[in-house]
């Protein structure tokens, strides 16, 4: 069992490279002005983050957002989670929803465990929260991963002129059929790049 570390320079000497199939039309500019975040899958200094060079998606790193259980393992270790509010940059006359995710990770579960990573977000002010991306794990496993879920926004994509996204990620290890066994999951991969990508869905406000 193992948890690969961050390396943040990894991730930013690699940063021109990433960009994800051009789908829809989006707007000419779209950067990530300011995100905050709190809660113990993130401590100070361990998110990092950035938006597509299409500017169809945005990917935020995390350092230390994994559940873990087993012998000698703290029980509260197996729930853990990250509470994100993002400021967006784009231009007037534009707004978006989010249409799935990409999570790349590790797996370790003895027989008997199961997991989940979990995504959320809601706009503030907005009284609903969305599913980004739910993805379910069953031992006995021990793999590196990569998940992608889809979503079907199911409402009309807010065209409010906000800019503001909150996003609330948990990662869980259920033991209750294994006490004793041992797990340990992440978001992360085996080069150590921490990775979840958001796919976004653009629309003109009318």
């Amino acid at each position: 069992m193992r948890h690969v570390a961050l390396s943040f320079l990894t991730f930013f000497a690699t940063i021109a490279t990433f960009s994800i199939e051009a789908r829809a039309e989006a707007p000419e500019t779209f950067s990530i002005r300011d995100l905050k975040y709190s809660g113990p899958g993130c401590p100070d200094g361990s998110v990092a983050w950035l938006a597509s060079q299409d500017h169809e998606a945005f990917t935020v790193l995390f350092a230390h957002l994994y559940a873990e259980v087993g012998p000698g393992v703290n029980r509260g270790n197996g729930r853990t989670r990250c509470n994100l509010n993002i400021l967006f940059d784009f231009p007037p006359g534009w707004s978006f929803s989010i249409e799935g995710g990409d999570v790349r990770g590790y797996a370790f579960l003895e027989a008997g465990l199961s997991g989940v990573i979990r995504s959320t977000y809601s706009f503030p002010g907005l009284s609903r929260e969305e599913r980004a991306f739910e993805l379910f794990f069953q031992g006995e496993m021990d793999e590196n991963y990569e998940k992608r879920d889809v979503v079907t926004p199911s409402r009309p994509v807010p065209c409010t002129g906000r800019r503001n996204l909150h996003i609330k990620t948990e990662t869980q290890i259920d033991d209750k059929r294994a006490r004793g066994r041992s797990g340990l999951l992440t978001v992360d991969s085996v080069d150590g790049v921490v990775r979840q990508t958001y796919r976004l869905r653009w629309t003109r406000c009318r």
